[in-house]
């Protein structure tokens, strides 16, 4: 799981998140989304202090999202994070806001997959997948090796699907 919150962050940082409405995001919705990702940060470096991390980064992302109602990053961090902790039907409830704000980001699928197949929803999962790579995926390391991803990854259609999109994993 703590591979799949630094990638994830990693590629929401990168990709910007599809995101449109940077310039009218206010500033401090953008400082409570670094506050939290140092949170994040120290939690993934130091085990013995990351429930409290953790809990710091959704107080955090939690007060951008109220500075700044439609911000998809802040949603889909806070998800990661709420799977961190095991708590995932608030990550789900994330996820769905995150979806309600930008539907085609294939970060956001990526995630729903992660969702799926930690709850063993391989059908759903698979469907994710289909929808992330659809979407533009592209972080293919993470298809091949990230934790969350194992009970989905055994399943013989992850591969078709991926071959599909011309994904070929080793």
């Amino acid at each position: 799981m703590k591979k799949t919150l630094l990638v994830f962050i990693s590629l929401i940082i990168l990709s910007g998140y599809g995101f449109s409405q940077a310039d009218e995001m206010p500033l401090e919705a953008k400082m409570h989304l670094n506050q939290a990702l140092s949170y994040i940060n120290i939690a993934r470096k130091t085990p013995a202090l990351a429930k409290e991390n953790y809990e710091n980064a959704i107080n955090e992302l939690t007060l951008a999202i109220k500075k700044y109602s439609v911000y998809t990053e802040a949603y889909a961090n806070r998800a990661v994070v709420y799977m961190q902790i095991n708590k995932f039907n608030k990550a789900m409830d994330d996820l769905k806001a995150a979806e309600q704000i930008n539907p085609k980001d294939p970060n956001l699928h990526y995630n729903y997959m992660a969702w799926y197949s930690l709850q063993n929803q391989l059908d759903r999962a698979l469907d994710s997948l289909d929808e992330a790579l659809t979407n533009g995926f592209s972080d293919y390391d993470s298809l091949r090796h990230d934790p969350d991803l194992k009970n989905v990854r055994k399943h013989p259609e992850f591969r078709k699907i991926c071959e599909k999109h011309k994904v070929f994993l080793k």
